[in-house]
């Protein structure tokens, strides 16, 4: 992974239409890279090929599946979301995928934001 100078972002782009386990293998890997190398700089996930989809991407079913194996394989390597420094919208969607998400609706807006839902501790 060769990321010059000092990134403020890094962003990885997940190819939506190859969700293949050698592509699940080369996101977990850049990610667990960008974590490794740089783990001051915030890393943004997206995934390309669902613009005309009117769907958000945690409706999509292909991509779902593919975020519950990524962090199946984060999970089998003693890692979880946390251990990487995710945007607030990637974790927000990642965990919409996972089924731990909540929407919210900004007031003045209106756009619907994804958000991790923490678990209430007992």
């Amino acid at each position: 992974m060769d990321i010059p100078g000092n990134p403020d972002l890094i962003w990885i782009e997940i190819d939506g239409k190859d969700l293949s386990e050698t592509h699940l293998q080369y996101i977990a890997g850049t990610a667990n890279g960008a974590r490794h190398y740089h783990p001051d700089v915030d890393i943004m996930l997206t995934v390309s090929g669902f613009d005309d989809d009117p769907r958000d991407l945690w409706e999509v079913p292909a991509v779902c599946r593919f975020v519950m194996r990524l962090l199946a394989l984060f999970h089998g390597n003693g890692l979880k979301p946390a251990d990487f420094r995710f945007t607030q919208d990637t974790l927000g969607w990642l965990m919409m995928c996972a089924g731990v998400g909540e929407i919210r609706t900004d007031p003045v807006t209106g756009k619907r934001r994804p958000l991790f839902k923490k678990p209430a501790r007992h």
